[in-house]
């Protein structure tokens, strides 16, 4: 007896390739539509087959495989877009206002790396690691609990009060330099 399943549920007679081939103008169509841009959705759309194909394990045999293929793409997307956050919080900005003016110097134009590897060295070795792989290796926060054995809302809760110490700790470090250049009259 034949147990496929119309429409979007996984097929047990069909492969794991040919099941996420078969939605791959959808998730290019979705990833272009996310990214605004073709290398970058294609780079997605890459990175979310090769995430399902090495997780495949985890499918079950009449899993939804439209909707999970979507969600991890999603996922990269977020994860990506977060990293990029943090990476431009943290870029060297101009020294002048669009009009020309001075303006007090950027975080990024008084902290340094060694600043940011020192913040990061006042963490527990715990906090360091939920740290390092989601910022470092950019992992979503499920893979994380699942490495770790935790639940993922305490992952998130965990990497809120790291990078709030975090940026406790980088700034005071950038609010003593501020205080230094005013008193060296730069």
């Amino acid at each position: 007896m034949n147990t496929k399943v119309a429409g979007a549920r996984a097929e047990p007679d069909d492969s794991i390739t040919d099941t996420v081939l078969r939605y791959l103008p959808e998730l290019r169509a979705r990833a272009r539509f996310l990214t605004q841009d073709t290398a970058s959705a294609d780079d997605l759309v890459q990175d979310a087959i090769e995430r399902a194909l090495t997780w495949q394990h985890r499918m079950w045999r009449d899993s939804n495989v439209r909707g999970w293929l979507n969600q991890v793409l999603r996922n990269l997307f977020i994860t990506e877009y977060r990293r990029r956050a943090m990476t431009a919080r943290f870029s060297v900005a101009p020294s002048l206002d669009p009009d020309g003016a001075q303006r007090a110097p950027e975080p990024a134009d008084l902290l340094s790396t060694a600043d940011v590897e020192n913040a990061l060295a006042t963490l527990a070795p715990k906090d360091a690691v939920v740290f390092r792989m989601a910022h470092l290796e950019g992992l979503p926060y499920r893979e994380i609990s699942d490495r770790l054995g935790m639940v993922p809302g305490t992952v998130a809760t965990r990497l809120h009060r790291i990078r709030r110490k975090l940026k406790r700790s980088l700034a005071s470090v950038y609010e003593a330099r501020l205080i230094s250049l005013a008193g060296s009259g730069q």
